[in-house]
């Protein structure tokens, strides 16, 4: 009886005085959630032994076997948001405002929901808790959109932890421009997980349900057609990897090329042939003629470096070049 009594103390004592919130104009119900997350809050961080810098992963392995006996964490990226800034074709780069959900469980930041009136969820700053040492690769720049103390990462009771991340980055995509400026181009947005074996973490790739392409059309120039998913598992000696690859199908859209230097061309090129051979030749307008070649040519010149400046010196001639 004793023992019982001492233990009731030590939990009175540890969640301490609460607020009289209805003195601060805050109704009971409201009031009684936060004094619940705050009770919750001090249980995950306060009371238990967690360390945000020690990893939950499972590496222990058995004695009889190299192979785990246990599953490996499940890390799922959800890419939720694509907005397309620009397409490079010199550089062969793509630049494009990107927002994905990292969710996994750690068992540590689970709680009995009847313990905490009924909390489902709670938010905390993300620098509380630990987070997988995730990359996104073949990228030159990568440049938060969000800062640091504006990221909440979401807790729910079966430990599940959710953090939304958005970032401006320019990523690698090589293109080919054969058919150019008719030509769809496949640019990837990849993901690994570099310090963990597959034995350890596994990826696993979603795709926001409900994508609506019609508002991630791009730039104008682009139109964002699909949005595909590939895992990808590279072995390796040491330890197997896997690569996370969301394919983003793009159009692109030929109505500037088609009116600024295809029509342009056309009509230049069908009227330099008309004033050079509609009439006979004869020596007076011989060099009426030639100057009007001339003048074509010149024009057209322009027109040609138009053209290279929008492709990548490559081997590949394009189609608007011919």
């Amino acid at each position: 009886m004793q023992e019982f009594l001492f233990i009731l103390l030590l939990l009175s004592i540890s969640r301490g005085q609460y607020t009289n919130w209805t003195k601060l104009g805050v109704d009971e119900e409201y009031g009684s959630y936060l004094d619940s997350t705050s009770d919750l809050y001090k249980e995950l961080f306060q009371t238990r032994p967690y360390q945000r810098d020690l990893s939950p992963v499972y590496s222990k392995q058995p004695k009889n076997s190299s192979a785990f006996n246990r599953p490996p964490l499940n890390v799922s990226i959800t890419l939720s948001f694509v907005k397309i800034f620009e397409l490079d074709p010199q550089k062969q780069t793509m630049t494009a405002l990107i927002e994905f959900v990292q969710q996994w469980k750690d068992v540590r930041l689970a709680w009995d929901r009847e313990d905490f009136d009924d909390v489902e969820m709670i938010w905390v700053k993300y620098d509380t808790i630990w987070i997988p040492e995730y990359s996104m690769i073949d990228l030159s720049s990568y440049n938060e959109a969000w800062p640091d103390y504006r990221r909440p990462a979401r807790l729910t009771s079966d430990g599940a932890v959710y953090l939304d991340s958005m970032a401006v980055a320019t990523l690698s995509c090589l293109m080919d421009l054969g058919t150019f400026p008719f030509d769809t181009q496949t640019c990837p947005i990849a993901f690994a997980l570099n310090t963990y074996s597959v034995n350890q973490i596994t990826m696993e790739g979603v795709l926001f349900p409900d994508f609506d392409y019609s508002k991630l059309s791009g730039n104008g120039e682009w139109e964002l057609r699909n949005i595909t998913k590939e895992m990808i598992r590279v072995p390796s000696d040491i330890a197997a990897l896997d690569l996370l690859f969301f394919n983003l199908h793009l159009k692109r859209e030929p109505n500037f090329y088609l009116y600024v230097i295809v029509l342009p061309c056309f009509l230049l090129t069908l009227l330099s042939v008309i004033g050079m051979f509609w009439t006979e030749n004869n020596k007076d307008e011989q060099l009426t003629k030639l100057s009007i070649g001339l003048t074509s040519m010149m024009s057209m010149t322009i027109f040609v470096q138009m053209v290279s400046e929008q492709i990548p010196r490559t081997s590949t001639f394009p189609l608007l070049g011919e």
